[in-house]
């Protein structure tokens, strides 16, 4: 039988968690080599992995695969908490969406603000484009950013007025554009949307909104509560203000190197950056019980 990885807080390790972007991911969207084989390693041992992302599922399920989670009866995370498949099963756990209603009042709040509106469904991604020229997407031309955008999803691009009803339900609603721009809008609206609708930054200029009470640290504690472990025995990885109660809820919440002031704040500890292995570095530092 394998030893046991002890934790920090002296409590056995039994649940990584681990956000995506910024954090498992390097730049290049790849995971880096020492940290994949840790961690199909250690789900070799009994060590529970679970991947927790504002990316939809299809976004996802690729790199869970490439980590062998199917294997051992992995869950993905995704939508901040909204959305969790379980590999090998191969079945939705949860998945929690706004109503559309909802969703329609919420969008039109930021209707009047110079911002790129959208929403998640199941196979698309809704965008509403505002009336702007020469509109960019991260420095990079629309055209080109929506097809990022597809690509890093996995779902189809459908441009739409989304101050309409949506054909579903949202699994999540974002804002994308200016971070001056976003705060000032939120300033003059938050008031009508606050009491049902939960939102955080995942990036600078991306900020994301789901169902009030649905965020990264309820998505790790249903799923940890599947299986009775507690909080005392999970590690939490991120780099965003998104990631804020994921790193709160876990045992040991561990920021990566460049992670905004607010995951920093929140996590108890911090390792490199996402280009720097963090995680590697971060788990293969954790001693064994003697």
């Amino acid at each position: 039988m394998s030893k046991k990885i002890i934790l920090p807080n002296q409590h056995p390790l039994r649940l990584i968690a681990s956000d995506m972007d910024g954090t498992l991911l390097q730049t290049n969207l790849t995971i880096e080599a020492q940290t994949k084989a840790l961690l199909i390693a250690w789900q070799k041992q009994g060590i529970r992995l679970v991947l927790i992302s504002g990316r939809p599922l299809q976004g996802m399920i690729p790199y869970a695969r490439e980590l062998e989670m199917d294997r051992y009866e992995g869950v993905v995370i995704g939508a901040n908490g909204g959305h969790a498949y379980q590999l090998g099963v191969e079945k939705d756990l949860w998945r929690h969406t706004l109503s559309i209603p909802s969703a329609q009042h919420y969008f039109s709040l930021w209707e009047p603000y110079p911002l790129t509106l959208i929403a998640y469904g199941r196979e698309k991604i809704y965008v509403d484009l505002p009336a702007k020229e020469h509109l960019t997407y991260l420095g990079m031309s629309m055209e080109k950013g929506l097809k990022r955008i597809e690509k890093i999803t996995g779902l189809k691009v459908d441009l739409r007025d989304l101050t309409k009803p949506l054909p579903e339900e949202p699994v999540k609603a974002c804002v994308l554009g200016e971070r001056s721009t976003i705060l000032k809008a939120q300033a003059a609206i938050k008031d009508d949307y606050e009491d049902h609708i939960y939102g955080a930054f995942s990036a600078d200029n991306y900020y994301e909104a789901m169902v009030r009470g649905i965020n990264k640290g309820t998505g790790l504690q249903e799923y940890a509560d599947r299986y009775n472990i507690l909080p005392e025995e999970i590690i939490a990885f991120g780099d965003e203000d998104n990631d804020i109660p994921m790193l709160t809820y876990a045992g040991v919440g561990v920021a990566m190197g460049k992670a905004s002031e607010g995951a920093i704040a929140a996590a108890k500890y911090r390792t490199g950056s996402n280009n720097e292995a963090g995680i590697y570095q971060f788990l293969s530092g954790l001693p064994q019980e003697k």
